[in-house]
C-alpha cells in the first residue's frame, strides 16, 4: 500500500501532466497547483490524525478540542468586542480582537488540559 506522501506526489504529477496538455497554460498551471495543495492538505491532515491517535487518543482529543475552543472564542470575542478588521478583503467577519481572544482561550485551555490529563 503506498504511503500518503507517495499518493500526494503521484496526484501532483498527474495534475501537472494533465495541465501541460491544456491549450491555455496560464489557467491550467495554477489549477494544477491548487489541486496538488488540496491533496497535501487533505492527506497530510489525515495522516497526522492517524499518527496522533497512534501515540495516544488523548493527543488527538487535545488537537481537536484546542482548535474548537480557539474557534469558538474567536467567534464570540469578535462578535462582542471586535472593531478592527483583520483582513476585510479576504474574510470580512474576522477581527483582531477575535484573533487575540482565540489565542488566549486556546492557550488557557492547553495549559488546563495538559495539567489535568
Amino acid at each position: 500500500m503506498p504511503s500518503s506522501t507517495e499518493a500526494q506526489r503521484s496526484g501532483g504529477l498527474a495534475a501537472l501532466a494533465v495541465s501541460l496538455r491544456a491549450a491555455n497554460l496560464k489557467d491550467s498551471i495554477p489549477s494544477a497547483a491548487m489541486f496538488t495543495l488540496g491533496l497535501v492538505y487533505t492527506f497530510g491532515t489525515w495522516r497526522s490524525t492517524i499518527a496522533l491517535h497512534t501515540v495516544s487518543p488523548y493527543w488527538l482529543l487535545f488537537a481537536l478540542t484546542i482548535n474548537w475552543v480557539g474557534d469558538t472564542a474567536a467567534f464570540y470575542v469578535g462578535r462582542s468586542i471586535g472593531k478592527r478588521k483583520l483582513a476585510p478583503s479576504v474574510s470580512p467577519g474576522k477581527s483582531w480582537e477575535g484573533a487575540i481572544g482565540s489565542a488566549v482561550a486556546a492557550g488557557l485551555y492547553g495549559v488546563l488540559f495538559l495539567r489535568y490529563f
